[in-house]
């Protein structure tokens, strides 16, 4: 973020390298002047501009023309804008990332001469780029949030929404609605403007709180919120009729239908380390798997198993595991006595291992697949206990869902799929696959402030500290 005061050099570069232009009581530039000033200043924007491809597409429509200044004289949209910029801090969002210092300033120089114009035809030219480029930034961070999720982190993979902004300018510009048409660009959600509420809330007190140790709780709370109403931009407007969220600080997945909480359950998620972390996508889940067999990632069998099936060729009996060796590109299980595991290194080892399915089977019995670059996806697991601590990072990167019947239910949505039907499946001696008739929805967020059903606001632990990337 430039500093207000990098902000102010450039500005000042933007009209001429000059001080703010003092208004003469003289007749404004013609049109055809300012037309050509800012496609001059388009051609080569000054380094201000946050928003030069999209600006130089909005102008060229419109021929060039400035739209918040008529010959020479400042229009009211130019005060519309500066109040939707002032209360940019109401959606997390910091005014001053706006050009507001400089806008302002402008303006206020203009208000000391009411009725006068703006003289010169480059800095008439340049108000107006100034003017746009506020609008363009602010319009993009409401649509898709300021940070971008693949650029802030190589395990955020959203990707962020996209809207014609040339277009919502100029629709904006021509029916006079500068403010409302950038509300309308914010998220819809219900619970994003519970967030937009909470935030208000808890600057209120902080304002009125003396103690230092509370405020500095309250700024923290602040933040989360913040960051949590940026990770919600990232969410198309329609989530789906029915869908998942997997909340991965807090540890739950949640099911909705026409935007109503229907199902909750506790989850496992990554460990806390850079090659375990479940990270942050949406996909669609395609069809579940009963009774699966795991194919073990290559990372796990040299790192945790190679060793124990040195030190004991019985490991592998114990795990219910084979051995898979693929023979003209095709999968064939091998005779593990047959194996001098001595041979062979974390970097030679050119082996499959997988569990057979059972009881033992550390997916349990059902998969949820949604196919993803990052192998992720949901499973039921063995090991119960797990589910009752209060911090759920055991995994691989994969989420592990403590009712899976109830789930599969859920993502069936299919009365004739009951409980006991599906707890067969899971019984079978070998994998069963079930197509799902219509994709499901499912989104991995980090949400460290959130909105339960009665509207309470939950904060969460930085589980993967991935607050340090702020909007």
């Amino acid at each position: 973020m430039r500093s207000v005061a990098a902000l102010a050099v450039l500005a000042l570069c933007l009209f001429g390298c000059a001080p703010i232009p003092q208004i003469k009581k003289h007749p404004a530039a013609p049109p055809c002047e300012i037309c050509l000033r800012l496609k001059h200043q388009l051609a080569k924007p000054p380094d201000i501009l946050q928003m030069p491809k999209i600006m130089g597409k909005f102008y060229r429509q419109r021929g060039y023309q400035p739209v918040w200044t008529s010959s020479g004289s400042v229009l009211p949209r130019v005060d519309d804008l500066l109040q939707a910029l002032r209360n940019a801090d109401r959606e997390g969002l910091d005014p001053t990332e706006y050009h507001l210092v400089e806008i302002e300033k402008f303006r206020g120089d203009l208000k000391d001469f009411s009725g006068q114009k703006i003289s010169d035809g480059a800095r008439a030219a340049g108000f107006d780029l100034l003017l746009s480029d506020a609008y363009l930034l602010y319009a993009s961070h409401l649509v898709g949030g300021r940070t971008d999720p693949e650029k802030a982190h190589a395990q955020w993979a959203l990707i962020r929404k996209k809207a014609d902004l040339s277009l919502e300018l100029d629709k904006a510009v021509d029916a006079g609605q500068i403010t409302s048409s950038l509300e309308a660009l914010a998220p819809q959600h219900d619970d994003y403007a519970d967030l937009r509420a909470q935030l208000a809330i808890y600057r209120r007190k902080r304002g009125s709180e003396k103690k230092p140790a509370r405020q500095k709780l309250l700024e923290d709370r602040i933040n989360k919120i913040k960051n949590s109403m940026d990770r919600w931009r990232w969410l198309p407007n329609d989530l789906g009729g029915r869908y998942l969220v997997v909340n991965i600080p807090a540890f739950w997945l949640k099911g909705y239908e026409n935007g109503e909480e229907t199902f909750s359950a506790p989850v496992i998620v990554g460990k806390n380390d850079k090659d375990h972390q479940t990270p942050v996508f949406s996909n669609r889940i395609s069809y579940l798997e009963f009774c699966p067999s795991w194919n073990v990632p290559k990372d796990i069998a040299v790192k945790e198993m190679l060793g124990h099936i040195q030190e004991d060729p019985a490991y592998l009996d114990k795990n219910h595991l084979e051995v898979v060796s693929y023979i003209n590109d095709q999968p064939t299980v091998v005779e593990t006595k047959k194996i001098d595991w001595c041979d062979y290194t974390p970097q030679y080892f050119p082996f499959l291992l997988r569990q057979k399915p059972g009881p033992w089977n550390s997916l349990g019995g059902i998969k949820f697949m949604f196919p993803n670059e990052y192998n992720v996806y949901i499973h039921a697991h063995p090991e119960k206990n797990l589910f009752k601590r209060r911090r759920r990072m055991f995994s691989h990167g994969c989420v592990r869902v403590e009712d899976p019947t109830r789930l599969a239910q859920f993502v069936l949505n299919d009365p004739d799929w009951t409980a006991e039907r599906i707890n067969q499946l899971t019984k079978q001696p070998e994998p069963v696959v079930v197509d799902l008739r219509e994709p499901l929805p499912v989104y991995l967020v980090y949400w460290t402030a959130w909105i339960d059903k009665l509207g309470k606001i939950h904060f969460e632990d930085d589980a993967y500290g991935w607050e340090t990337v702020k909007p």
